[in-house]
C-alpha cells in the first residue's frame, strides 16, 4: 500500500519549488561562480550544521548529560559537564575575540583560551587513540594472522593467503612511506637493508598513488551518481509542479 503524505498541498508544493530553485541554483555553477550558487551553498551547510547541533542537544547533550544529572547521577557527569563548559566557554571568547588584536586579550580570557586545551586535547587524543586501535585490530594484525596462519597451518597458500601476503605488503609498505618518506643515502646502513627499505618505500609510494586513484574515482562516480538524481528528481518536480506542461505548450506553438 502506497504512503500518502500527511502535508497539506500548499506546504508539498512549496517543498517542490524551494527544491527546484536551490538545485537550479547549485546548476548555476556550470556557467560560474554566481550569488545564487553560494546563497545555495550557505543553505546546504546552514541546514546540514543545523542538523547536526539539534541531533547534539537532543540525542547527547539532553539524554546523556542533563537527564542524568536530573535523576542525580552527578558523580558521573561531573566531569563531562566541567569540560564541555569549558571548551564552550573556549569557543565563545574565540567568537568575542574575532577581530582584535593577538595581545588585547586580558588574562582572564588568556586563562580561558588555555583552558579550553584541556577537552579539545582529549577529543582529538581519544579520537586518534581509538582509530590507530582499529586499524591494528581490525586491519594489520588480522592480514598479519592470515599470512601466517596460511604459512604454518598444514602449508596451505591458497588464494586467501596471497591476498593477503601482499594487503600486508601494501600496508607496511605505506606505513614506511608515511613514517619514514625517502631514505637519505648517507644513513649508516648496510647496503642491502638500505635497498630493501628503499624498495619497501617505493612501493608504498606507488601504493598511495594507486589508493588516491581510487578515492578520486569512486568520490567521481558517487558525484556522478548524485547528479543523475538531481537531474531526475528536476524532471519529477517540473512534471508535478505543472511547469513541464507549460513549457511544453509554448514549444509547440514556437514549433508550429
Amino acid at each position: 500500500m502506497a504512503e500518502t503524505s500527511t502535508l497539506p498541498p500548499l506546504l508539498t508544493d512549496a517543498g517542490l519549488w524551494i527544491g527546484l530553485l536551490l538545485t537550479l541554483a547549485l546548476f548555476s555553477m556550470v556557467l560560474g561562480d554566481s550569488v545564487l550558487a553560494r546563497l545555495a551553498q550557505h543553505l546546504l551547510v546552514g541546514a546540514g550544521m543545523g542538523y547536526a547541533a539539534v541531533m547534539a542537544i537532543q540525542y547527547v547533550i539532553t539524554m546523556r548529560m542533563l537527564t542524568p544529572l536530573a535523576q542525580g547521577q552527578w558523580a558521573t557527569q561531573i566531569a563531562p559537564l566541567l569540560l564541555s563548559l569549558l571548551l564552550i566557554g573556549a569557543a565563545v571568547e574565540r567568537m568575542v575575540a574575532q577581530g582584535q588584536p593577538a595581545g588585547a586579550a586580558s588574562r582572564a580570557r588568556r586563562v580561558l583560551q588555555t583552558a579550553g586545551v584541556l577537552p579539545l586535547g582529549l577529543l582529538l587524543g581519544v579520537g586518534i587513540s581509538a582509530g590507530l586501535i582499529g586499524i591494528m585490530q581490525g586491519t594489520l594484525l588480522p592480514q598479519a594472522a592470515l599470512v601466517i596462519t596460511g604459512t604454518l597451518s598444514d602449508g596451505r597458500t591458497g588464494s586467501a593467503f596471497w591476498y593477503g601476503l601482499l594487503t600486508l605488503l601494501l600496508t607496511t609498505a605505506t606505513l614506511l612511506a608515511l613514517t619514514v618518506g625517502r631514505v637519505p643515502r648517507s644513513e649508516p646502513l648496510p647496503r642491502v637493508l638500505h635497498t630493501l627499505l628503499h624498495g619497501w618505500v617505493w612501493l608504498g609510494d606507488r601504493a598511495l598513488w594507486i589508493a588516491t586513484g581510487v578515492i578520486l574515482a569512486r568520490l567521481f562516480a558517487s558525484r556522478l551518481t548524485l547528479l543523475v538524481d538531481r537531474l531526475d528528481y528536476l524532471a519529477i518536480t517540473l512534471r508535478a509542479t505543472g511547469l513541464w506542461q507549460w513549457v511544453a505548450t509554448i514549444w509547440q506553438n514556437i514549433v508550429s
